[in-house]
C-alpha cells in the first residue's frame, strides 16, 4: 500500500443531497454515539460522530466491523459515493462516519495509531465547511473544498481549527486494501 505523501485531491462530487439529508439529523442523532469522543478524547473530544461503519483492531487476524444508521436515504447517498473509492483503491471500507467539528473548536495535533487507521487509506469529503476552517498536515495549512474527495496521510501530524461561525462536517472513510491477509466479521 502506498499512501499519498501528504494530501491529494482525487475527485469532485455534488454533495447537495447529502448535505440536505444531514440537515435533518437532530442533536440527539449527533450525540447518541460517543465512542470516538470518549475513547479518543484526545484529540477528538470536541467532535461529534454519526457512524455508518466502525471497526476495531484485529484479534486473531479478524477485524470486527459494526454497521450503524444504514437504513436511511443518507446512507444510500453516501454508499454510492464510497463505491467509487472501494473500486479505485481495491479494498473494503473499515470505517465510515460523518464527523462534525462545531464552530470555534479544534482537533489537537495528532497522528492516527489504530491498526485499521495505520494500514488503510484515509479519505475526507467536506460536506459543510468554510474558508475559516483550516486543516493542518505537518503544520502546513490546507483548505479542503466542499464536494472534493481528499486522500490524507493520517500518519503525519494533523489537526483542525474551525475558526468559523458554522459547524464543519466531513464524511471520513477508511479503506483497507484487499492485499492485507485479514478476515472480516460483521457484528
Amino acid at each position: 500500500m502506498n499512501k499519498t505523501s501528504s494530501i491529494l485531491k482525487i475527485n469532485e462530487v455534488n454533495v447537495d443531497k447529502i448535505e440536505q439529508e444531514i440537515s435533518k439529523l437532530s442533536e440527539y442523532d449527533w450525540n447518541k454515539w460517543f465512542y470516538r469522543q470518549t475513547v479518543t478524547k484526545f484529540p477528538h473530544g470536541n467532535t461529534k460522530t454519526y457512524p455508518f461503519i466502525w471497526s476495531q483492531d484485529p484479534i486473531n487476524n479478524i477485524i470486527s466491523i459494526s454497521q450503524h444508521n444504514q437504513k436511511s436515504l443518507l446512507w444510500k447517498l453516501i454508499k454510492k459515493e464510497i463505491n467509487y473509492l472501494t473500486k479505485k483503491y481495491k479494498g473494503r471500507v473499515v470505517k465510515c462516519m460523518l464527523a462534525k467539528l462545531p464552530s470555534d473548536k479544534k482537533i489537537s495535533p495528532h497522528t492516527d495509531q489504530q491498526y485499521s487507521l495505520v494500514n488503510s487509506y484515509r479519505f475526507h469529503l467536506p460536506i459543510k465547511t468554510d474558508s475559516k476552517v483550516v486543516f493542518y498536515l505537518n503544520s502546513i495549512p490546507y483548505y479542503l473544498e466542499r464536494g472534493s474527495w481528499y486522500e490524507i496521510n493520517n500518519q503525519l501530524l494533523h489537526s483542525v481549527d474551525n475558526n468559523s461561525d458554522q459547524d464543519r462536517i466531513h464524511l471520513i472513510v477508511d479503506i483497507l486494501s484487499f492485499s492485507f491477509d485479514i478476515k472480516y466479521k460483521v457484528c
